[in-house]
């Protein structure tokens, strides 16, 4: 029972550090791109990136969790 609860809220932690990682880097990569380049074909590219490295490291999270 006990292990299961420090399971859980391993995992929630995890996907917490994983979610204020991916917000932290998105308001960087606003902060380094001028706003006239998120419209259009290379504003789809770039959160295409961004969607597909929270993709990655949410599953990366998930399967095998850091062990501290």
């Amino acid at each position: 029972m006990a292990m299961s609860l420090f399971r859980k809220i391993r995992t929630t932690v995890d996907i917490v550090m994983v979610l204020c990682w991916g917000a932290a880097f998105i308001v960087r990569l606003i902060a380094l791109i001028p706003a006239h380049d998120w419209t259009g074909l290379g504003g789809v590219i770039i959160l295409g990136f961004i969607a597909v490295g929270f993709a990655v490291d949410f599953q990366r999270v998930r399967r095998d969790p850091p062990s501290n």
